[in-house]
């Protein structure tokens, strides 16, 4: 009889872990699904921040880029006129 108890006992004890185990498992679950949440909101905000930081920097970056092909265009220019005007003057005074 005592072997009945004590095998009754210790499945008891056996189910009461188990239950601990499962209501802290699935406590330990909720909380990380609310922490994967809180994180995801905070990931959101951080992408969009630096999408439009980069975005920014292109602007800047193709404004800049618009200058210098403007002054690389009008040097190229300065730099022809230079040439004919150098093969002219050698042409003439010889």
């Amino acid at each position: 009889m005592k072997e009945k108890y004590r095998v009754a006992q210790l499945q008891q004890l056996d189910s009461q872990k188990t239950e601990n185990l499962e209501s802290e498992g699935s406590q330990l679950l909720k909380r990380l699904k609310q922490q994967s949440i809180d994180n995801k909101d905070i990931n959101d905000k951080i992408v969009r921040q630096k999408t439009l930081q980069n975005d920014l920097v292109c602007i800047g970056f193709s404004s800049c880029k618009k200058k210098i092909s403007y002054h690389l265009f009008f040097l190229c220019s300065i730099i022809n006129v230079l040439y004919h005007f150098i093969d002219w003057f050698i042409y003439h005074r010889g």
